[in-house]
């Protein structure tokens, strides 16, 4: 009888757990910033509006982290929907070196297929084949096959690690439009009017952006550095605003890559 009731009452608490779960959500939108710790949240919590506004407003986590060493995008970005570290999901690093290759360049980019003819580690064929393990996209796409697993990002690496293997919709800034890897017919009009819109404003004419500094940056009283004087200075001075007060800071922050750096031109 013991064991009969210990049943009868586990039974209970399960299906009263089952009737009290809450329905799933319909959409579930998951954004990443590159460099936007934690700190910075804080800082600028206050001065946030519309969708970050609406953000703030709900759970904030201050002490959350990445617990792997490389923070780089694509490692990161490899945790993020999968729920396991670089060591399980096969992403490394951005780029790390294989030396079987048979083509000459012994570098491969984490979101690329080296097999594919002519690739290399900068100009390569978008893929997803180094990442080990399925995304929360594909785990509900076997849950749940009407579901849809949509990426965009203004990187390839960024989008491909966040939608994993079986996405419906996959598009990431090339340089000079939004492309995609996966087939797609039609492309939707967001993206067709965006691409138009932004060959629109590369065609257009601009002058170059100034470069702002601290008062007194450069020897210039209003703090304002000719390009001539920020080429001589390698690590320039930067300036932020926090409590009223003006801070400056010199040399290269960690994390971040400049001009004249060994990876010219590209981000992390």
């Amino acid at each position: 009888m013991r064991n009969f009731l210990l049943a009868a009452v586990s039974a209970l608490l399960a299906s009263q757990s089952a009737a009290q779960a809450p329905a799933p959500p319909k959409l579930l939108v998951v954004l990443s910033i590159d460099q936007f710790s934690a700190d910075l949240w804080d800082e600028y919590r206050p001065q946030f509006t519309g969708g970050f506004a609406r953000f703030a407003s709900g759970t904030v986590f201050h002490n959350g982290y990445q617990s792997h060493a490389a923070t780089e995008t694509c490692p990161g970005h490899s945790t993020l929907l999968t729920g396991d570290r670089p060591a399980t999901t096969g992403i490394i690093s951005n780029v790390w070196l294989n030396r079987s290759l048979t083509r000459s360049d012994k570098s491969v980019y984490c979101a690329e297929n080296e097999d594919a003819p002519g690739s290399s580690s900068t100009a390569y064929k978008v893929s997803d084949r180094h990442l080990r393990v399925p995304t929360l996209g594909d785990r509900m796409k076997v849950l749940w096959p009407a579901s849809r697993n949509v990426a965009v990002s203004g990187k390839d690496r960024a989008a491909v690690m966040m939608s994993g293997h079986h996405p419906d919709q996959r598009w990431y800034w090339d340089g000079k439009r939004f492309a995609t890897d996966v087939a797609v017919a039609p492309a939707p009009q967001a993206v067709t009017r965006t691409n138009a819109v932004v060959q629109q404003l590369l065609a257009a004419p601009a002058e170059g952006l100034q470069l702002f500094f601290c008062p007194g940056a450069a020897g210039r009283s209003d703090g304002v550095a000719s390009p001539s004087e920020n080429t001589r200075n390698s690590h320039p001075i930067l300036c932020s605003r926090k409590a009223s007060r003006t801070r400056c800071t010199s040399g290269r922050p960690s994390g971040r890559r400049w001009p004249g750096s060994a990876d010219r031109g590209r981000t992390r």
